[in-house]
């Protein structure tokens, strides 16, 4: 009987699990970042492609605040199940290890906070969360370096849709917990050229890849 039990929990927490999934929203973005600071007073733009659930075409502008302290502005075209809307996104990224001949740290590890807005039609949506980033940088013999990388997010999504006045429907409000991971590589191509290319299992579930020009 014990043994029934915990069998139906199991199968009650994984459809709870799943249906959780299926209605998050997603990042619009996806990572396109590795642990590792871009260091202070640098800059990049980035430009990115989503193929998922929703498809994203978006740019950023990155800036590094100190040698481990990131933060990026995103701004992008959200194509759901609506028209494309323009999102929103920021994020502030802090690496708390690092990968080198001086250091024992066995991975390059960074922790963030991140935020995203769209307004499709009549509906708000915004996320607002914070994750952990791990990475680290394997020098390739042709002197380019391959950079694997993983992210793990947990945020607030909050879903609200005012109607007209003259619409049957009352107006709704929602938030909910969700979980997201992306996982991919950054190919840093040369001093100023990174090429990016990752997977992301959320709301917002396909593949995403970028590139990114150091400016300054």
């Amino acid at each position: 009987m014990k043994k029934v039990l915990l069998s139906v929990m199991v199968l009650g927490l994984l459809a709870g699990t799943h249906a959780v999934a299926k209605n998050a929203v997603g990042s619009a973005f996806g990572t396109v970042s590795t642990a590792h600071g871009i260091g202070m007073g640098n800059a990049s733009f980035q430009g990115v492609i989503g193929i998922a659930d929703a498809t994203t075409v978006s740019g950023a502008f990155r800036y590094g605040f100190s040698d481990y302290l990131d933060g990026r502005l995103k701004l992008g075209l959200y194509d759901g199940d609506e028209d494309a809307e323009i999102v929103f996104g920021a994020d502030m990224t802090f690496q708390v290890w690092t990968v080198s001949q001086q250091s024992r740290n066995p991975i390059e590890l960074a922790f963030g906070g991140m935020f995203e807005f769209v307004s499709p039609g009549d509906a708000t949506i915004w996320q607002l969360g914070g994750y952990s980033i791990g990475s680290y940088p394997f020098l390739l013999n042709n002197g380019m370096t391959l950079s694997p990388y993983g992210r793990l997010n947990i945020r607030v999504e909050n879903y609200s849709i005012d109607y007209p006045d003259d619409f049957p429907l009352d107006d709704a409000d929602d938030s909910e917990l969700e979980f997201g991971f992306n996982g991919g590589a950054m190919l840093r191509i040369n001093e100023t050229i990174n090429a990016y290319g990752e997977f992301q299992i959320d709301g917002n579930d396909g593949v995403f890849f970028g590139i990114e020009f150091l400016v300054m």
